[in-house]
């Protein structure tokens, strides 16, 4: 599996898979698709660096295939939605902590980074005065502050919509293509919680 026909085998087994669950109409069958793809999932972690976007994956795959399988959805949501939630904001905590960070130094090392950057990036960014702390700021205020979305299915939708856009921009800058994948893949679940009278 460490070759590149073994990922190619476990990645078309996942599509086909994840194809599947998106057609299945038997009650039964749902759980045991969700499962498939849950096992691939580890295969990929298990034999390829993890990053956080496959640990997210990971963790929604695990609460799909419980909630289906023991007819707990609500709760797998929930999970889901607390889970995205936390992360978001003690990602926004430690951000916060970090001088690098609130300074706005950070965000322009990995504008101007040859693994993550984007030299036009930072070029334009560099132009405006401030740019960068207000982007390092508003970046860290959002994570922080994420958890109120679930108090609102408004504020939900204008989260998650802020986190996709967030998410894209940096699958485009920094080349990181599996975060929009995995954090959009608990906002369903966020938006269902904002919204839900109850969880059972």
């Amino acid at each position: 599996m460490r070759s590149p026909v073994g990922l190619g085998l476990v990645l078309v087994t996942r599509i086909v898979l994840a194809a599947v669950v998106l057609t299945a109409v038997v009650d039964g069958s749902l759980a045991g698709l969700l499962a498939g793809l849950l096992a691939t999932q580890l295969l990929v972690k298990r034999r390829f660096a993890p990053s956080v976007a496959e640990t997210i994956g990971q963790i929604v795959m695990t609460c799909l295939v419980l909630g289906v399988g023991f007819d707990l959805l609500g709760p797998s949501l929930a999970s889901i939605a607390v889970i995205a939630a936390v992360a978001y904001g003690f990602n926004g905590l430690a951000k916060v902590a970090n001088p690098k960070w609130r300074s706005g130094d950070y965000l322009l090392a990995v504008f101007r980074s040859r693994v993550f950057g984007l030299r036009r990036a930072a070029t334009v960014t560099l132009r405006v005065a401030g740019a960068v702390r207000v982007m390092s700021w508003s970046l860290m205020l959002w994570e922080l502050s994420f958890p109120v979305a679930l108090l609102d299915p408004r504020l939900a939708f204008a989260y998650c919509a802020c986190g996709l856009a967030f998410h894209v921009g940096t699958a485009i800058v920094m080349g990181l293509h599996q975060f929009p994948w995995a954090f959009a893949a608990t906002y369903p679940a966020v938006l269902w919680f904002a919204s839900a009278e109850t969880i059972f």
